[in-house]
């Protein structure tokens, strides 16, 4: 079956084995059982990872779903002789933690080093002729398949697709090529 614009979350709740679930069997069957038992815990560069799919692939939810973490104000940074240090040598104070926790919920806030990196991407992907061409080609976005082999129900998400190709943008872990398996 083939489900077009398919959300993350209804991509989840489909019956199979992907890729994902596989790749930690490559290193043994013990690793492949630890990595698809233990709880997903988003790290800092899967949310970067998350967020540039988002601005490259479906850039209006880019546009809804996140924002420029907005800079606290400078009375929470003080130190107790009044003065502010520089923000790389100081931990973070409790209160400019907690004023970004009390940030409206709707939207993921990236720092600003984030979204230059993000606009750097973007600017080098549409003056990248190969890459913006094959974009151009694959309007279709979030396309899921699923399909059963051997009596084994099997689900993949295609990241873009047209009508010669298909990609994903990223994945989190090396793929071993064909020549490694056999």
């Amino acid at each position: 079956m083939i489900f077009e614009n398919i959300t993350r979350e209804d991509y989840n709740k489909l019956e199979g084995v992907n890729a994902s679930k596989l790749k930690g069997y490559y290193e043994s069957a013990l690793n492949g059982n630890y990595e698809q038992n233990k709880p997903r815990v988003e790290s800092e560069a899967m949310a970067f990872g998350t967020a540039c799919h988002a601005m490259v692939l479906e850039p209006k939810l880019y546009e809804n779903d996140y924002q420029l973490m907005p800079e606290a104000p400078e009375e929470l940074w003080l130190v107790k002789s009044g003065k502010r240090k520089g923000l790389r040598a100081l931990k973070k104070p409790v209160a400019v933690t907690e004023w970004e926790n009390n940030l409206p919920k709707d939207k993921k806030y990236l720092p600003t080093e984030q979204v230059m990196l993000l606009n750097q991407i973007e600017n080098n992907i549409e003056n990248h002729e190969s890459a913006s061409k094959i974009l151009k080609a694959c309007p279709k976005r979030e396309t899921a398949v699923t399909w059963e082999m051997n009596g084994i129900k099997c689900k993949a998400l295609i990241d873009f697709m047209g009508d010669k190709i298909v990609g994903d943008l990223k994945t989190t872990r090396s793929i071993p090529v064909k020549s490694d398996i056999e």
